[in-house]
């Protein structure tokens, strides 16, 4: 019989690897190569990362999506900010051209998702149960494929017309960011909006506390 580990915490061992070792461990190939600095390719996809979950539950607009933390709780971790920076200056350093480092930004995402899928972590709520209950394969394919592979084109564009001056940065962060902000916009007003329960007029709230 084949042995098998005991996580007592419920994976805890692919939590703190999959949100922070290999975040942090791939930030430090990158910083230790000289390739943050004032790169457009690192601060673009950092500021992606940060700003779009942190606007999104600042405007109240529900969560398209969130991460689990080691109390089982919602939360948007920064290190995954710093995910999208490092991956995408890999992609870059790294693929013999452009197309090449599109598709390893986009293939990377893609299977670090799946394992986050897999394992609980990643939660997709923009979806309808029936598209999760046919795996993390049919999460990937309405969701994340759009979501990367937008990403992935617009930093391409940010890469190749863009400069490494603060000025260019924010304004391709806002350019970027704009379209996925409508996106979500629709998602939330048009598609996962909430049904009206008219009849109901008293609720009890359980374990709400001092709510």
């Amino acid at each position: 019989m084949r042995n098998q580990v005991f996580d007592p915490m419920g994976g805890f061992f692919a939590r703190t690897f999959l949100i922070y070792g290999l975040p942090l461990g791939l930030f430090a190939v990158v910083l230790r190569q000289g390739w943050v600095g004032g790169s457009r390719n690192f601060w673009v996809a950092f500021a992606w990362g940060l700003l779009i979950p942190a606007l999104n539950t600042r405007l109240g607009l529900g969560r398209p999506w969130a991460f689990r933390d080691y109390l089982d709780r919602d939360y948007f971790p920064p290190t995954i900010a710093v995910l999208h920076g490092a991956a995408w200056v890999l992609s870059v350093q790294v693929a013999p051209g452009l197309g090449w480092s599109l598709a390893a930004f986009l293939l990377f995402f893609l299977c670090y998702d799946f394992l986050l899928i897999r394992s609980g972590i990643l939660c997709v709520y923009a979806l309808d149960l029936s598209i999760h209950r046919r795996g993390a394969l049919a999460v990937l394919l309405s969701f994340g494929l759009v979501w990367w592979g937008y990403l992935g084109l617009a930093l391409a564009a940010a890469h190749t017309w863009g400069s490494d001056s603060p000025l260019s940065i924010v304004c391709w962060v806002l350019a970027i960011g704009a379209p996925a902000q409508a996106g979500l916009l629709w998602l939330h007003r048009v598609r996962a909006r909430p049904e009206r329960l008219r009849n109901i007029r008293r609720v009890a709230v359980v374990g709400a506390g001092w709510a």
